[in-house]
């Protein structure tokens, strides 16, 4: 720094409607292809994104699009992904779950071999979570939410949309600030970011961020530990940007987080307690008694916090109370990634070549009986095999241990390529065409396991022994391939008409081994039931009654069982299709655009993996997607967006519960025939500087054209040519947003500080 460069420290704070907030100067670094917004922004119109892959207006984009600006999250108080739904008309987003679904179209099952319908970019990076766009504001620059199949501009395909996060860059000029947030249960939140230059060619960026918090929303009246948002979670991120002489430059991100909570991202509202009474009744021919490991009855039981006969819910009389004996407990470890670009301007054109890894390791465990109660008993019955017969040969009243535990774990990695060149000269022709590659690697285990005293479990009859104490086991390990070239062309005919074609081709592999094993411990009914057999009653492995062991599409090698008790085979599949889009736009003058696009979307075949169902494979879905639009600018006061969609949608993967030898197993199958249509709306108004006045609107109606048959046992889509559909419209959503409400529970007050350092 020079000695005539001025220092400027600038520490500033402020209250706000619950928030204490320090803010001396915009802080929101913009990455080189989308320009910041000015201070004053009034309208979307100022707002550029990138949503065509080259930097535009938000107004002059023809496709439905929203955009969210650090600034704008600031003063909408966007602070979640559930808080863009309100205002992203045709978005929904499942926090538990971590699904996102856009005009209806999304992801219908955790099962990793079945893609998802919405693709989400962070910083041009394929990613399978939604949750960076989440992220503070001191961390992304920018979200842009595409509706519609995706496809000719991005390397991934997407049959119902994408989310692009563009992060915060490196700056030119030294800039730091530190954030810290405080609110009741012991809430704490700290960031900060430094950023600027090494050299006057190099530039970093280095970010974190450390969130904690010790009491949660739910007591436990077992005399667990709180539940609900208690967790501890951190981030690390450095960006490193290298100019390459006057023609290329560099740019390379690497981050790693870790979560250790019992509510917060994909699982979250697992830690909230059902509503709902347990399953109490015992009723049985003879004692009018029904043995039921998962929600056992024991009316005489002292739990350990002195409440005797706490046999029911008590979530029924204060939501904020609940009774389990397993705390919930997820995880996120192991977790990191690296994305870098490399871009060389050619005259006329840009070469850019993206690539990235990501690892990525869950684990979550809860209570799956969802009670406090510990052990209990069940009487026999006098006139029982174990009183009579088996009396004396040891035979006794069954002790039932109900406690249970659910594990849920997803371990993978991937990686991909993308190059693209497109055109950055003047003229009316303007192009760009790309390559890529994609490779996953997952595994994905699911188990519900017994407690060590419940000892049959671990000796069931019908199959070898089960030292995991496992009721149910199901795993996958598989790879996925996805590789792709795609182009599209704009021709601005006029300086009022431009028509787009697009043109894609993509070719998908998934392949691996699935693994599964089934035990019953329970009534059978009748004769063999706990009170009839006591201590007696076994725990019967089922699992070659279940699964599929004969050839099936999908299966490249059939099902044999294995010396652990486990069932196995090998899945493979490989799909392809051509997709693309065309478009006109019309644009009468700078305020007004209307466009017509049509796109033809594809997602890759399903493999059903982990269960060893029948039918494990489903074919590709494919969409017909038309769309018209209309959008309007007046002055700088207001703005509208528009759009009405109709969507002719192929071989919908569905899946379905479908009894199995007396279990339900999910199953996929394809729904021939749907459509969906739908209208969106979103205006902004700005009467004044610094009011805005936002509103959006969706309505989303579907009907399914085929029903669903049960063909040699199988569940199969069966086209209905009958003039009414066999499946009522369900009418999706209505969303108004002037008056949005808070899709999580409420925390109360909070207060935040923040300090700003600026040095130029």
């Amino acid at each position: 720094m020079s000695n005539t460069s001025p220092l400027r420290r600038i520490l500033c704070m402020g209250a706000s409607a619950g928030a204490l907030t320090c803010a001396a100067t915009p802080a929101f670094a913009q990455p080189a292809a989308a320009p910041a917004p000015t201070a004053t922004v009034t309208t979307m119109s100022d707002v550029v994104v990138t949503a065509e892959r080259r930097a535009v207006s938000l107004q002059d984009v023809p496709v439905a699009v929203s955009a969210f600006t650090g600034e704008q999250r600031e003063l909408q108080g966007i602070q979640t992904i559930q808080d863009m739904t309100n205002f992203t008309p045709g978005l929904t987003y499942s926090t538990q779950l971590d699904r996102t679904n856009m005009r209806g179209l999304g992801r219908l099952t955790n099962v990793l071999a079945a893609d998802a319908a919405v693709a989400v970019y962070s910083d041009d990076f394929f990613t399978t979570s939604t949750t960076e766009a989440g992220r503070d504001t001191l961390f992304v620059n920018r979200v842009e939410v595409l509706r519609g199949p995706q496809g000719t501009l991005y390397g991934r395909n997407a049959i119902g949309g994408a989310i692009n996060i563009i992060s915060n860059r490196p700056t030119p000029n030294w800039y730091g600030e530190v954030r810290a947030t405080f609110g009741n249960y012991n809430y704490q939140n700290y960031e900060g970011v430094i950023s600027g230059p090494i050299t006057s060619f190099m530039r970093f960026r280095l970010s974190a961020y450390d969130t904690q918090q010790t009491q949660g929303y739910f007591r436990n009246l077992a005399g667990g530990p709180t539940e609900g948002a208690v967790k501890h979670e951190w981030y690390v991120e450095a960006q490193i940007e290298l100019d390459l002489g006057e023609h290329a430059e560099f740019w390379v991100k690497a981050f790693t987080q870790r979560w250790d909570t019992n509510r917060g991202g994909p699982g979250s509202l697992l830690g909230t307690p059902t509503i709902g009474r347990y399953d109490t009744a015992l009723n049985s021919p003879a004692l009018g008694l029904l043995y039921n490991p998962g929600f056992g009855y024991n009316p005489l039981a002292i739990n350990p916090v002195g409440r005797a006969g706490l046999t029911d819910n008590p979530a029924l009389t204060n939501i904020r109370t609940f009774a389990h004996n397993t705390p919930l407990d997820i995880d996120l470890r192991d977790t990191w990634a690296i994305n870098a670009h490399l871009t060389y301007h050619f005259p006329g054109a840009d070469l850019k070549y993206i690539t990235g890894y990501n690892t990525y390791d869950y684990n979550l465990n809860s209570d799956w009986d969802n009670t406090n109660i510990t052990s209990y008993r069940v009487p026999l019955d006098p006139a029982g095999q174990c009183a009579t017969v088996f009396a004396g040969f040891g035979c006794g009243p069954l002790t039932v241990y109900p406690s249970e535990i659910f594990n849920y774990r997803e371990q993978n990695n991937w990686y991909s390529h993308e190059v693209t060149l497109s055109s950055t000269y003047e003229g009316p022709l303007q192009y760009i065409i790309g390559a890529y590659y994609f490779d996953e690697h997952y595994r994905q285990p699911t188990t519900i396991s017994a407690e060590a005293r419940q000892t049959q479990v671990f000796a069931p009859i019908l199959g070898p022994a089960n030292p995991s104490g496992a009721l149910y086991s199901a795993e996958y390990a598989m790879e996925t391939r996805s590789q792709a070239i795609f182009g599209q062309l704009d021709w601005q005919i006029t300086p009022q008409f431009k028509v787009t074609g697009g043109l894609r081709y993509t070719r998908d592999h998934k392949s691996g081994d699935e693994f599964y094993r089934l035990i019953l411990f329970s009534d059978g009914g009748g004769a063999g039931t706990a009170g009839d057999l006591g201590s007696f009653l076994p725990a019967i492995d089922l699992t070659q009654f279940v699964v599929g062991t004969g050839p099936a599409p999908g299966v490249r090698v059939p099902a044999s069982a294995l010396p652990d008790g486990r069932w196995t085979r090998t899945l493979a599949a490989d799909f392809s299709a051509f997709t693309g889009t065309a478009g006109v736009q019309w644009t009468p003058n700078e305020d007004n655009l209307l466009y017509l696009r049509f796109s033809r979307g594809y997602k890759a075949g399903g493999l059903n993996a982990g269960t060893l169902s029948e039918s494990p494979l489903t074919q590709p879905e494919h969409v017909n997607a038309y769309e018209a639009g209309y959008k309007w600018t007046y002055g700088r006061t207001f703005e509208l967006q528009s759009a009405i969609y109709y969507y002719d949608y192929q071989n919908a993967q569905i899946p379905i519960g479908v009894n199995i030898g007396g279990t339900i197993q999910t199953q996929f199958f394809n729904m021939p025939r749907s459509r969906s249509q739908g209208i969106e709306l979103a205006a902004v108004w700005s009467p004044i500087e610094r009011l805005n006045v936002s509103a959006t609107y969706s309505f989303n109606d579907t009907s399914v054209s085929t029903e669903c048959r049960l063909v040699a046992g199988v569940a199969t889509g069966v086209r209905n040519d009958a003039a009414q559909a066999t499946v009522s419209p369900i009418r999706i959503g209505r969303t108004d947003t002037s008056s949005s409400v808070a899709a999580d529970t409420a925390t109360g007050i909070r207060i935040r500080a923040v300090a700003v350092l600026l040095i130029s």
